[in-house]
């Protein structure tokens, strides 16, 4: 009887599993806000918003750097914050960057980053908020 109900309550466990993971795909693809994931430089993950305000379909942005959608002086600006945070320096999580949009305008956004565990390693998990 013990190993019945441990199977039940795996499969139960398995079927929670599934039922949040797919209220995180659909927060992700609902999102107002843009979202992306970033592993050394080199985006992973990109939800629908994202793809809108770069004017990117999602196949040219997954596996391409990410410096094919940040402006040439916000690049540098995250340098700094990366090159702050190797030397040990506490750095807002929140800060201001512009994005670049496939015809080359530029999209000023609230960046909201963290750090997460993604396919093995450590990646940023960044939220992105147009600025009007």
């Amino acid at each position: 009887m013990g190993n019945h109900t441990f199977a039940t309550n795996s499969v139960t466990r398995d079927n929670q599993s599934t039922v949040v993971e797919n209220i995180y795909a659909t927060l992700i693809e609902l999102a107002p806000d843009g979202i992306i994931v970033v592993k050394e430089g080199v985006i992973q993950l990109v939800n629908p918003k994202f793809t809108r305000m770069v004017g990117h379909s999602t196949d040219k942005l997954i596996r391409h750097y990410l410096t094919k959608v940040i402006s040439p002086d916000s690049l540098y600006r995250i340098e700094q914050r990366y090159r702050n945070i190797v030397l040990g320096e506490r750095v807002p999580s929140r800060f201001t960057i512009e994005l670049l949009t496939r015809d080359g305008r530029t999209v000023p956004v609230e960046a909201n980053a963290t750090f997460i565990e993604f396919d093995g390693g450590i990646a940023d998990l960044v939220f992105l908020r147009e600025i009007e």
